[in-house]
């Protein structure tokens, strides 16, 4: 009897104590998943004034094609049978007129096109030319489009895995930057690597070390934290990641903490009127909703038996053009394609605009103007880019899941009436031409007639025609004005510190660290961070070392990455934290505070 009774003692006791265990009831429905992601679509029906799906691709998704549809089309192609013909023929058209230096936006853009059904030789381009270009997103990236089945002249799935597998942070997961994992990459990778888990002992092992490091970094709400805060996003990524592996975010019980599970976690951002904020308590963001959005139609297919989501049910891949070696015109930036501006001794002053470089040259030292901020940098004498990969990096921010591209390349300020128009080009190569026959028919005066001499002359002159037709002038006070911005949608501010660093001899560093103090700066709709920057760098006189393409900031202020170790270089921030995209990708919005930061541990000292 007393045996009985002890193990009724220890039943009630283990019963009491289950919910320790985080035991969840399931209570977030399958129906409730289809609610919300129906919600977030008629939500965006709303904004863009229509009635129906196809109508938001036909308009809506047509009209932002290349810069924020990609990832409603990945999401709207995986939930549902849509005609994206208009919404192709556009995309095409922005990457025709565009020049997209970035290997992960390229990529991005061939994963819609296969949603798309198209048969674009722009996916094999791409395929060819983009994978490893820029660090771990662009493996994740190029590993979708070839799970679908795409082929690359250069690379295999298998090779591209392995070379995912060695960029693992120390922890077990991924990270863009670091030794450390971030939720947001490690799930991305994960995501990728899904149809291969029992493929490879050595990927299967990968994987299921990442869902422990997941697991264990959940929130109590069911949500996770990831660059800087708790965010939507970085709870969407888990939940992609987890629906991609056929596991049911809404009842796996490593996934469940404190009674809530990651659905839970997600749904926390959600707002009245069907969108989602980055932060708790926050407004509409474009970001989190796409992501949410694309998170349950994972989640919805994992339940439905289907493929993954990145898995794409039109990949038709036999049906793709060849690449651009056989009659595409698509060209991929050379290593060359970088812009440069820095400023030398001299008595003039120009900017020489040749193909992709720009080179800012100030003959003197110019005093940052009157009313500029009394930490904004002197010039200096010139400092040459340093030749690492960019990618592997602080300041490249590699692109994740983001809803628009803004590469940009940057040319110097102009109005009509400026020279670098080109309007003096046939004056000039009219005396070089003219200066040519004049010597020439001077050292016929003087009997100097051997036809070495006029070959000569024919050259110099041939050499200088060839230099003003591919350079463009203009003065540095053309360049240095800000433009007048049109239909102003806000003010941010933005500042610039190096005070991680401690170096009494380069005198480029202050001695408080502050190169630009906190400063007010007007913004139009559609500006990014970099926009602001490269505002900044020109009011103030502050040199600039950066990336046309990408946005890639390699020096401010003549202090360039890797200057104060391996793991030195510029970061940037938003209101304290530090985005998952590109200073290229980040739209700002009024009230923003932008800091660009210098470190020298990989961001680690400027937490």
């Amino acid at each position: 009897m007393k045996k009985v009774l002890s193990l009724l003692t220890a039943l009630i006791l283990l019963a009491l104590s289950a919910p320790v265990f985080s035991f969840h009831t399931a209570a977030f429905t399958v129906a409730d998943a289809q609610n919300v992601a129906d919600g977030i679509l008629a939500y965006k029906e709303n904004q863009a004034g229509v009635s129906s799906e196809q109508d938001f691709i036909n308009t809506y998704l047509t009209e932002k094609a290349g810069t924020d549809a990609e990832w409603y089309v990945l999401g709207l192609a995986q939930s549902s049978d849509y005609d994206f013909s208009s919404y192709e023929s556009a995309l095409l058209q922005y990457i025709d007129a565009n020049d997209i230096y970035s290997a992960t936006s390229r990529q991005k853009y061939a994963l819609a096109l296969i949603c798309a059904n198209s048969s674009s030789g722009f996916i094999s381009d791409t395929l060819n030319n983009s994978i490893g270009e820029q660090g771990v997103m662009s493996y994740i990236y190029g590993l979708h489009l070839l799970n679908n089945g795409y082929t690359s002249r250069y690379y295999t799935a298998e090779g591209v895995i392995y070379d995912l597998l060695s960029l693992r942070t120390s922890d077990g997961g991924w990270a863009v930057m670091g030794s450390r994992f971030d939720t947001d990459v490690t799930a991305m990778a994960l995501s990728a690597l899904a149809p291969h888990y029992h493929q490879y002992s050595d990927v299967e092992e990968a994987i299921d070390g990442a869902l422990e490091l997941l697991s264990s970094s959940q929130r109590d709400d069911g949500g996770y934290y990831g660059f800087g805060g708790e965010n939507c996003e970085s709870t969407a990524q888990v939940l992609t990641a987890l629906s991609c592996l056929g596991i049911d975010a809404n009842t796996d019980q490593r996934f469940i903490k404190n009674g809530c599970c990651v659905l839970d976690g997600m749904m926390r951002y959600r707002l009245a009127d069907g969108s989602f904020a980055h932060t708790k308590g926050g407004s509409a963001d474009g970001s989190a909703t796409v992501q949410a959005y694309y998170s349950l139609v994972a989640y919805l297919r994992m339940i439905n038996g289907q493929d993954s989501l990145y898995l794409i049910d039109r990949r038709s891949p036999e049906n793709v053009k060849p690449s651009r070696d056989n009659g595409s015109d698509y060209i991929p930036p050379s290593d060359d394609d970088y812009s440069y501006y820095d400023d030398e001794g001299g008595d003039e002053v120009f900017i020489h605009h040749i193909e992709n470089i720009i080179i800012y040259e100030d003959g003197g030292a110019n005093a940052a103007p009157s009313d500029a901020p009394t930490q904004a940098a002197t010039n200096a004498p010139t400092q040459s880019p340093t030749s690492a990969a960019e990618t592997q990096h602080p300041s490249t921010q590699d692109e994740k899941s983001t809803p628009q591209d803004a590469a940009t390349e940057n040319t110097a300020t102009k109005d009509e009436s400026s020279p670098a128009k080109g309007g003096y080009k046939l004056p000039v190569i009219f005396c070089v031409i003219a200066a040519g026959l004049i010597l020439c028919a001077v050292l016929y005066i003087l009997k100097k007639r051997n036809i070495k001499n006029y070959i000569f002359i024919g050259a110099i002159a041939a050499v200088l025609i060839l230099f003003i037709l591919l350079t463009d002038f203009s003065s540095k006070e053309s360049y240095s004005q800000t433009e007048q911005k049109e239909h102003i949608a806000g003010q941010v501010t933005l500042s610039i510190l190096c005070d991680t660093v401690e170096d009494s001899d380069n005198k480029y560093i202050p001695s408080d660290g502050v190169i630009l103090p906190q400063t007010d700066f007007s913004y139009s709709e559609g500006e990014t961070v970099y926009d602001i920057l490269l505002d900044a760098s020109k009011e103030y006189d502050i040199p600039m070392d950066f990336s046309a393409g990408s946005g890639y900031v390699r020096a401010l202020n003549h202090i360039y990455e890797f200057d104060y170790g391996e793991l030195s270089g510029w970061m940037y921030r938003v209101n304290g934290v530090t985005p998952s995209v590109g200073c290229t990708q980040y739209t700002l919005t009024d009230g923003d505070r932008i800091e660009w930061l210098y470190t020298t541990d990989m961001g680690e000292d400027i937490k």
